[in-house]
């Protein structure tokens, strides 16, 4: 009887390996009971010299990715010199640092109606600000852009004519439709749709 040394080490038997293999290749197994075998390195990696990245896996520092202190928006100039300005104080100019003086509202005036006595400095300002926004509003006069409507492809107008027929465009739309007028193409000239 010939022994191999082998046979002589304690190993599992065949139905235990099989067993173990059927219980961990079930869906329910938690991910922490499935043994998991890490290889050993070297403290030094030979081919570099140096120590491996994922040894000091405790030790690692997160990253200082962030700026040592945030940034305060109404802190900046160009913030700082927004809110004076809108609120009517002196402030320097951001790009050309040109000086701006407060507003100032005129003084009252002494006639003898007692204008002083009938305003206050609130109201004129109100006052003021509503003559302006009048003078702007009736200066405007705004202009048409076009005299008539653009002229579309006719390849354009008969496909919006295709639709109107088939009912894809709602009813009350088709007249404005069929009321455009298109460009031939080749000639380049304006025709009125019939």
């Amino acid at each position: 009887m010939n022994l191999d040394p082998l046979d002589c080490i304690d190993q599992p038997s065949r139905n235990s390996v099989d067993e173990e293999s059927d219980r961990l290749g079930q869906p329910g197994t938690p991910i922490q009971a499935i043994p998991v075998e890490v290889p050993a390195f070297n403290d030094i990696n030979e081919l570099t010299n140096q120590v491996p990245e994922f040894e000091n896996q405790n030790q690692i520092q997160p990253k200082m990715l962030l700026r040592k202190r945030k940034g305060d928006p109404s802190e900046w100039r160009d913030n700082k010199n927004k809110k004076l300005k809108n609120s009517g104080q002196a402030y320097e100019g951001a790009r050309n640092k040109k000086h701006h003086e407060k507003k100032n509202i005129l003084s009252n005036c002494a006639c003898k109606k007692g204008c002083a006595l009938k305003f206050n400095t609130e109201d004129r300002s109100r006052q003021l600000r509503q003559k302006q926004m009048s003078e702007t509003i009736e200066s405007i006069e705004l202009k048409p852009a076009y005299d008539k409507p653009l002229p579309i492809k006719k390849a354009l107008y008969n496909d919006l004519l295709t639709r109107c027929k088939s009912q894809a465009i709602p009813y009350h739309y088709q007249p404005f439709y069929r009321n455009l007028s298109f460009c031939d193409i080749e000639s380049g000239h304006d025709e009125d749709s019939d």
